[in-house]
């Protein structure tokens, strides 16, 4: 640290890491230099934790306009806005309240302050405030008062305001109201086919959308196609049948139609499908008109013709005889009569040949209910054709008739069949299970009477068996495995009696202990032990009859005093719970009003805080502590989160700063030993400039990379400071080592005969060479050296 650093106050340090640490030691109140820093410092981060100190709006407001930055100017107006937002939401004073909302102009501000204020002149000033339908839409949907979000809804005019409403509206009071108040064609399609929206939703935009379309828009030429395909299948569904159709309904399918595409042209190919069915029908209808007027002209010379009765259908009936006296009349006469008579008429043929294939294959459809429906349909319209029928038509009929009749006795077989193997199995099942509670060791009194009981009614009612089984043995099966029951029963019930006596002593024990509990006052703990002694009455099970009731009033009327007791006990918590309400309410405001803030360090001290009083404040009532328990947690978790994501960020930004500052501690140790002095300090000097730059680092490791860094270029610029003495010992070092080495070649003190090495010479020598080669040193550490060479 340089002796000016040491003089100037630490936010003013060149290091930026002494200013940071400075700015975090600053009291929040000494707001001038908070201030002068979060303006002047030329480090943004050291401006930004200036700026989260401060807690005035208006000085935040003054930084943020003296800011040059761009990212602290943001920072020091949003910080601004979240502290005037919350004065604005305070209950504390109405009038500082206006004063910070007078200040806030931002419409999601004015919307939170709208929405959350707890006096209700701020809140409808806040609300008038807001000019843009944007926030309005935003109130609306955020709001849980009804009242606010039907004003705010109606002073919205912005189509794509209104259709944001409609599409996310999660409550539904609202939706529809917006949707009514939009008329653009475009933004109603988005609406109609948005997933998000409600099914109501969709369905009454697309209402609304097919009346303000024209004809030709693809919403309501598909509703017309889906019309007129709907139209097409029942004229073809006619055309196929040709069973009971009649002229009325041709008119009313054309009429249909007709309607239908009035509204716009139907596509080539339905329209197709619709005239072919419809010339079809007609052709169907023409011919039994013919068959009808050809059966009612007169024939021959029989004279005028008689009235025919109709059968129904237009299809007239065979003509009657003339009325002769019966004994005139002859069996030959009523043949020829009855065959002049016949309408020789190959429309009335082919008509009465296509209604005896329908009825074929009517008798001869899969579904044989369906197959019978179908064709009793046809048997009410045959009844009054069968008189124009040939025989060979006639036998058809009758044939496709015993053809469904067989075909229904079959079935009736099948299912008496079934129905046997039905009784078998339900028989052999009622007598493994008879046999099974038998081998029971402890058999069910009330089962075993059950079962005992439905086997008797089964046999008084056993429907018909298989022919293959041999109906005596099976029922006395099923007698025997019902007596062996009956046995097993009657020996549970002598025991059920012994039970019933021991019984007796553990419910008196019961009673015993729900009558202890009269004088105990910890009503939890009696409403748990209460319970606990209920289950045990339940499993000890009946007692003696004779003394049953007995016991059982006894236990109840302890156990009803004390349900009365807790119950009283219980409604007062209740009612004290409720008062906790307000309180939580009140905190859950608090805590969602600060979930946003990046004062991290203040608003985590203060919602801790909070989150004690609400432990202290006790217990909710059980119809709301779920719910808000989750909204108060939901926004601390809100905000520790966004902490930890900061906190995260500033870890990656520290331990980036810390992989820089090694690089310069391992680049300023590489040049520490340099004698290159003049180059290698300047690149030093320039690598702490660099370092100053640079930023904090990991906290823990902040003093230990210091230390390295400092060490090395201490290191240097002392060796530096010596120069020309580091300079002279380099030069006079080989001279050093010459004569160390000499020096250990000379016989040690005392040591008088002692014998040289034999190359004693030729190292000498060799010395002496290096002697004269070595570098020119000072004139009086030459001769210093000279005279110990």
């Amino acid at each position: 640290m340089s002796l000016l650093d040491r003089l100037r106050p630490k936010w003013q340090n060149t290091d930026p890491e002494v200013r940071a640490q400075a700015v975090k030691d600053l009291d929040r109140n000494e707001t001038e230099l908070l201030t002068s820093v979060a303006t002047e410092d030329p480090d943004l981060r050291i401006r930004r934790m200036a700026i989260k100190k401060l807690d005035a709006p208006r000085l935040l407001l003054d930084v943020a306009e003296r800011n040059d930055d761009p990212a602290v100017k943001r920072f020091a107006r949003s910080r601004a806005r979240q502290i005037l937002v919350r004065i604005a939401c305070d209950e504390r004073d109405a009038s500082e309240s206006k004063r910070a909302l007078a200040l806030l102009s931002d419409g999601s501000d004015l919307v939170t302050v709208a929405d959350k204020a707890c006096f209700p002149e701020v809140r409808e000033e806040a609300f008038g405030a807001i000019v843009d339908d944007d926030s309005l839409a935003t109130l609306v949907l955020k709001s849980r008062n009804p009242e606010l979000r039907t004003a705010a809804l109606e002073r919205i005019e912005s189509p794509s305001a209104l259709k944001t409403i409609a599409v996310k509206d999660d409550v539904g009071d609202v939706a529809l109201v917006a949707l009514g108040k939009l008329e653009d064609i475009r933004l109603l399609e988005a609406v109609a086919g948005h997933r998000g929206a409600s099914r109501s939703v969709r369905r009454n935009a697309y209402l609304k959308l097919s009346r303000l379309v024209p004809s030709d828009h693809p919403i309501k030429m598909r509703a017309r196609e889906r019309k007129l395909e709907k139209i097409c299948r029942n004229a073809e569904r006619l055309a196929t049948t040709l069973v009971g159709v009649t002229s009325s309904e041709l008119e009313a399918l054309e009429r249909d139609w007709s309607a239908t595409e009035a509204e716009g042209a139907a596509p080539s190919k339905l329209a197709e499908r619709f005239q072919e069915s419809v010339a079809r029908i007609r052709e169907f209808l023409l011919k039994w008109e013919r068959a009808r007027v050809s059966a009612a002209e007169p024939q021959g010379d029989v004279g005028p013709a008689a009235p025919r009765p109709s059968s129904g259908d237009g299809i007239p009936a065979a003509t009657e005889l003339e009325s002769v006296p019966s004994e005139e009349i002859q069996p030959s006469q009523i043949e020829d009569a009855a065959e002049r008579d016949r309408p020789d008429n190959d429309a009335l043929t082919g008509a009465l040949t296509s209604f005896v294939e329908q009825a074929e294959l009517a008798s001869q459809q899969e579904d044989l209910d369906e197959a019978g429906k179908a064709f009793a349909l046809l048997e009410e319209k045959w009844t009054p054709l069968a008189k124009d029928a040939s025989r060979e038509i006639a036998e058809r009929f009758r044939d496709a008739q015993e053809v469904l009749e067989t075909r229904r006795r079959s079935l009736l077989r099948e299912r008496e069949n079934a129905r046997a193997a039905e009784t078998l199995a339900e028989l052999e099942a009622r007598i493994d299970r008879l046999n099974e509670l038998a081998k029971e060791d402890e058999v069910g009194i009330r089962r075993a009477e059950k079962e005992l009981r439905e086997a008797q009614d089964f046999l008084k009612t056993m429907g018909p068996l298989p022919k293959s089984v041999n109906r005596r043995k099976l029922r006395r099966r099923l007698i025997e495995a019902r007596e062996l029951l009956f046995k097993k029963t009657q020996e549970t019930r002598g025991n059920e009696e012994w039970k019933r006596w021991a019984n007796s002593d553990i419910q008196e024990t019961l009673i015993r202990r729900t009558e202890a509990l009269l004088e105990s006052k910890d009503f939890p703990k009696v409403a748990r032990e209460l319970r606990s002694i209920h289950e045990e009455w339940k499993r000890a099970g009946s007692a003696e009859p004779d003394r049953a009731d007995e016991l059982w009033q006894r236990y109840k009327s302890a156990r009803d005093e004390l349900k009365s007791r807790c119950d009283v006990f219980f409604e007062q918590r209740i009612q004290e719970r409720s008062g906790n309400v307000e309180k939580k309410q009140a905190l859950i405001e608090r805590v969602e009003a600060l979930k946003d803030s990046e004062d991290w360090l203040r608003t985590a001290d203060t919602i801790k805080e909070i989150q004690r009083e609400w432990k202290r404040i006790g217990p909710l009532p059980p119809d709301v502590s779920d719910e808000m328990w989750g909204r108060f947690r939901a926004a601390c978790d809100h905000f520790f989160a966004r902490r930890k994501e900061d906190l995260g960020r500033l870890k990656a930004e520290r331990d980036a700063n810390l992989e820089k500052k090694q690089a310069l501690c391992e680049r300023v140790e590489t040049l520490q030993d340099s004698t290159d002095w003049h180059a290698v300090a300047t690149e030093i000097r320039r690598l702490q400039t660099e370092w100053r730059g640079i930023g904090a680092v990991p906290k823990k490791k902040s003093d230990a990379i210091w230390k390295r860094f400092r060490a090395a270029c201490d290191h240097f610029f002392e060796r530096y400071k010596h120069r020309d003495q580091v300079e002279l010992i380099a030069k006079a070092a080989p001279r050093e080592t010459i004569i160390r080495e000499l020096e250990s070649l000379l016989p040690a003190d005392g040591a008088d005969g002692t014998v040289p090495p034999d190359n004693l010479y030729e190292r000498v020598q060799e010395a002496r060479a290096r002697w004269q080669q070595a570098p020119e040193v000072a004139r009086h550490v030459q001769q210093e050296m000279a005279a110990r060479y």
